[in-house]
């Protein structure tokens, strides 16, 4: 799916600032991708990850996984 800035902003609660740099950051990286479209009066950001992006966060949750159940081990 996609979300806008505010959208984000609210579900992660983050500030402007903060979210604006990691946006401008994986945005550089291909990660996530946006586009703006003007409804009812003001113009919105929507957002949405790539294939890459998709891509990385897959490898970063198998990644993460992996840790966990390693973790597991020792108990």
């Amino acid at each position: 799916g996609q979300a806008t800035f505010k959208e984000l902003k609210e579900q992660l609660n983050t500030t402007d600032g903060n979210l604006d740099a990691h946006i401008k950051r994986l945005v550089e990286s291909n990660y996530i991708s946006g586009h703006k479209e003007s409804g009812s009066g003001r113009v919105q950001t929507f957002f949405q990850l790539t294939a890459t992006g998709r891509k990385a966060f897959k490898r970063y949750v198998n990644s993460l996984g992996l840790l966990l159940n390693f973790s597991d081990v020792g108990q």
